[in-house]
């Protein structure tokens, strides 16, 4: 994400993962910050936008991170969440997503779902406005090993060893010459920190 933004702008990375941390100094991103969504260590008003990639839905309790994402925003702050989306979806799709669950011997299972409703009326408790939502797809190319390893290890699977996901990748690689994509829907949302 930080390849997408101007020279110019200054930027936190916070997660509360190591390995995670880890990765992005390898890819030799600065300003990282191991923290816990909700208890964020920046001073209330101090960022003008928060963006959550894929994150809403492993946090508890969302609401807390919510009023926290929403206290260090600038008035005018924009808060911006991508999560897992089951729409939209297309018959060749489920039948994409079974063949993912057959070879990991278990499906993906997010610890909490929200419907666009509920996220409405929980960014509104934590006193966001003009909420905006769309789903969105898109594919990630299946043609190699490395492409089903970055699939597999995209989805969140506590349960799932890291050999059976390595079968698994190797499972999904050798159907590149039928599967050649793999659809991924996601949901787009972006909240004002505004009294307007």
């Amino acid at each position: 994400m930080k390849s997408a933004l101007p020279a110019e702008v200054d930027y936190f990375g916070v997660d509360l993962s190591f390995a995670e941390l880890r990765k992005a100094r390898q890819l030799d991103r600065k300003h990282l910050i191991s923290a816990d969504a909700i208890y964020l260590p920046l001073p209330s008003n101090s960022m003008s936008a928060v963006i959550s990639s894929m994150a809403m839905m492993l946090v508890t309790p969302i609401q807390k991170a919510f009023n926290e994402t929403y206290r260090v925003l600038n008035e005018g702050g924009t808060f911006v969440f991508i999560r897992p989306s089951a729409y939209p979806v297309f018959p060749r799709d489920l039948v994409v997503g079974g063949l993912i669950a057959l070879s990991l011997g278990a499906l993906p299972a997010m610890p909490q779902r929200f419907s666009r409703r509920r996220i409405q009326g929980l960014l509104e408790k934590s006193g966001f406005n003009s909420v905006r939502h769309e789903n969105r797809r898109f594919s990630l190319s299946l043609r190699t090993l490395e492409d089903a390893k970055l699939l597999v290890d995209s989805l969140y699977l506590p349960s799932v060893s890291k050999a059976r996901r390595y079968r698994a990748a190797e499972q999904l690689a050798s159907l590149a010459s039928v599967v050649r994509e793999v659809p991924l829907s996601v949901a787009l949302g972006v909240a004002k920190n505004s009294t307007t």
